[in-house]
């Protein structure tokens, strides 16, 4: 895995790009970096960067505010965040295999990272495998968060964990300068590569709680971000078939751990024929047949080994990866839920 290298081209390119428009975080946001990085490149180039003058009057001040809490109004419309609508469109005469990966949290000591890249290059090395990202990517604990002291749990700062998913969401969306998703006449999205999409989880979720939109900048250029449950259409050859995927569904009892996902399903008041979700750190998975067509419920595991803080609450971790199974000549979806095994671990 590693942090990402960046080579020259990429580097002069941005420091090219800040040349031209003397943006410093506009730039960064823009090439998925952080801005003290972009500033590091900037001083080796012998570029020159000096800091805007600010004015710190109240009402500038004020001003400035109100312009940022337009601009975070303005991301999130236009990444659709209520119940957008996610198109997948795969040409096939062969099943295909939708893993459901979540909760890596990646940047905390407590991770099995092996099993991350594990589980990544199993989803890269065969064309007929794809994911949906169920959030909880990164652990992202800032200083400034309430539970500060996990913020000791982690190993890698939040700002590169943030690259680090920027690096790994590349790999599975093809590579490329980003935005290789487009909207259709429909206003439904449809990616490209590996990864259908992304659904923030409520570590990402910290950001905007801290009134910043670094994450959803960094990786909605190579995947639909969806901060609320979304609708996926998947076909797969002839065959059409709907879903819900978010991180969590609220809902669930210990006497039907399910009912999360017979609510998405009512509430939706159309045929849905799959339910995905993460966050509960526990795997589950049921499949059935009705009326000649295939549906299936998922909840994903962890990636997490230990977490000081959830343990003394009595919390139990459990690693397992869903992969629903999509056939194209008959609607029908078969789950197996995979373990570390079945990684080759």
């Amino acid at each position: 895995m590693g942090a990402p290298v960046y080579d020259d081209a990429f580097k002069a390119k941005a420091v090219a790009r800040f040349t031209e428009t003397g943006e410093l975080r506009a730039v960064a946001r823009e090439f998925g970096i952080h801005h003290t990085t972009l500033m590091k490149w900037i001083e080796i180039s012998g570029a020159k960067y000096t800091a805007p003058a600010t004015d710190r009057s109240d009402s500038a001040i004020a001003a400035r505010l109100v312009a940022h809490a337009k601009e975070g109004g303005r991301i999130a419309d236009a990444m659709n965040p209520y119940n957008p609508h996610v198109h997948f469109r795969i040409d096939t005469d062969k099943p295909v295999d939708l893993a459901d990966v979540a909760d890596e949290h990646l940047g905390f000591y407590g991770v099995d990272y092996d099993l991350f890249e594990a589980v990544n290059a199993w989803i890269m090395a065969d064309d007929q495998r794809y994911c949906r990202k169920g959030g909880d990517l990164i652990e992202n604990t800032p200083p400034s968060f309430p539970s500060a002291g996990t913020v000791f749990d982690q190993v890698i700062p939040p700002h590169h964990q943030e690259r680090l998913a920027r690096y790994h969401l590349e790999e599975l969306a093809g590579g490329g300068d980003g935005h290789e998703w487009v909207k259709n006449l429909d206003g439904m999205w449809e990616p490209a590569g590996k990864c259908v999409l992304y659904n923030d989880g409520n570590h990402e979720a910290r950001n905007f709680k801290r009134g910043h939109m670094t994450f959803a900048h960094s990786v909605g250029s190579l995947v639909p971000v969806c901060f609320n449950s979304v609708r996926l259409t998947l076909e797969v050859g002839d065959q059409k078939y709907e879903g819900i995927c978010n991180h969590h569904l609220p809902g669930s009892t210990r006497l039907n751990r399910w009912n999360g996902h017979r609510r998405a399903r009512e509430d939706a008041g159309e045929p849905i024929h799959f339910v995905m979700s993460a966050h509960l750190h526990k795997p589950a998975a049921q499949y059935w047949i009705h009326r000649g067509c295939g549906y299936a419920d998922v909840v994903t595991g962890t990636f997490k080994k230990s977490d000081p803080f959830l343990e003394k609450q009595g919390v139990a971790f459990a690693f397992g990866v869903p992969v629903l199974r999509f056939f194209p000549d008959r609607h029908k979806i078969e789950v197996r839920m995979m373990d570390r095994t079945d990684f080759g671990l």
